[in-house]
């Protein structure tokens, strides 16, 4: 039996450390194991790092956005095989309340990867089968999503229809509403505390007809977002174009470092799977 790399949160210390855990031998029946290809840091990992959130463990391999190669199957898991490309949706769904009944937004979460139950900071993941989504042959697992620049500046000259903030930052969502034109909508994905407030006009939401909505899960949305990321890919899909930046696992200091700091767009971790045959 061998052993792969990962990185292991001390809940109690709030301190990570490089650890080497033991292979999995043996896959659960609805679960698969996943070699990890890329898997990111995100701000819930730094909040996580930071006490912000309690963790009902003493230890936990973190890292929620996870894509890379199915490694073992459950034996009731009869629609993907070794060797396929997959991206892991974090968080499960209860499929008992009305809100996944009727497949809305904000489906409450049950034993989310990365968060509940050990994520994808490291060589291999365990994940539910239900969680996984194949990726279009034509999707690398190495994507994200270009878009256009322009400075904070140029804002104050335009209006938009939509807003979409997941920085987190209250003053950056409080200047995105104020930039929308009539009918606009300011969508919110996460918040950086609990403290922040937002000052917004009244006046401007009633006459301007605005609203404002928060998303804190919705797992409906990451089949259609993998069939547009097969349309997009070949034109917008790039690292560089979203200012990426990827580290060995190794180099964890450093990727926090520049996780928490305004140098990249996003940090991932970046594992080495070349020598994985695909189907």
């Amino acid at each position: 039996m061998g052993d792969y790399a990962a990185l292991q949160l001390d809940t109690r210390l709030r301190r990570l450390y490089p650890t080497r855990l033991p292979i999995m031998t043996r896959c659960p029946p609805g679960e698969v194991i996943v070699r990890v290809a890329y898997a990111g840091i995100c701000h819930t990992d730094l909040a996580i790092l930071q006490g912000d959130f309690q963790i009902d463990c003493d230890r936990l391999v973190l890292g929620h956005e996870i894509s890379g190669i199915v490694s073992g199957v459950g034996k009731e898991v009869n629609w993907l095989r070794i060797g396929d490309k997959v991206a892991v949706n974090p968080n499960s769904k209860c499929e008992r309340c009305a809100v996944c009944l009727h497949e809305e937004m904000g489906a409450p979460a049950e034993a989310s990867v990365g968060v509940e139950r050990d994520g994808g900071w490291a060589e291999f993941c365990l994940v539910p089968q239900s969680q996984l989504h194949l990726l279009p042959s034509d999707v690398p697992l190495k994507q994200g999503l270009g878009y256009e620049m322009i400075d904070h500046n140029e804002l104050c000259n335009k209006t938009f229809d939509l807003a979409i903030d997941c920085t987190g930052d209250a003053m950056i969502q409080q200047e995105a509403a104020h930039a929308l034109g009539f009918g606009g909508h300011l969508l919110i994905f996460r918040s950086n505390s609990v403290k922040d407030r937002l000052c917004l006009s009244p006046f401007n939401i009633f006459t301007n007809e605005i609203k404002v909505t928060g998303s804190l899960i919705n797992p409906y949305a990451f089949g259609k977002a993998l069939t547009w990321a097969s349309v997009l890919g070949h034109r917008y899909l790039d690292f560089n174009k979203l200012g990426v930046v990827s580290y060995p696992l190794k180099e964890y200091q450093e990727a926090l470092e520049t996780a928490k700091s305004d140098d990249a767009a996003k940090v991932v971790f970046e594992f080495d799977v070349s020598d994985v045959p695909t189907p």
